[in-house]
């Protein structure tokens, strides 16, 4: 006999202190958080989602890449941001060579993102990329 499969979301609070608590009001408060990216050798993609009040719901990491790129489907984007009934999300990630500067495949990404974001009816909030010593590249600051 067949059966129907249920999707079943549950939230379990962690014990460990959240530092992610709280309102994001500019892009390097989270490359700051995310600092570690900056050791990585490959690169890692990471999307954080947020409430109507920008308040950091949760991250997840979406994709770990090669040395000079990392793959993420929009499908893959916005799962995580639909089932966590998040409003908006930011995407991260590091160049492992250190320069932040936009490849030609990121500008491709943001404005397949910016694409699916508005036929979600969902906020792209921002892309930072992050690279060596605390240096980051914000679309919302750069390029907008």
């Amino acid at each position: 006999m067949d059966y129907l499969k249920e999707l079943k979301i549950q939230y379990i609070k962690s014990k460990k202190k959240n530092p992610l608590q709280g309102q994001v009001q500019e892009p390097g408060e989270l490359v700051k958080i995310f600092k570690d990216l900056e050791k990585e050798d490959k690169e890692k993609v990471v999307s954080v989602h947020f409430n109507a009040r920008m308040k950091i719901n949760c991250f997840e990491v979406l994709s770990i890449g090669g040395v000079d790129l990392a793959f993420v489907s929009p499908r893959e984007v916005f799962k995580g941001v639909l089932l966590t009934n998040s409003t908006g999300m930011i995407l991260l990630h590091n160049h492992p060579s250190g320069d932040p500067a936009p490849s030609d495949n990121d500008l491709k990404m943001i404005k397949l993102v910016q694409k699916t974001a508005k036929l979600l009816d969902t906020d792209f909030i921002d892309f930072i990329i992050i690279g060596d010593d605390g240096k980051f590249w914000s679309w919302r600051f750069e390029e907008k």
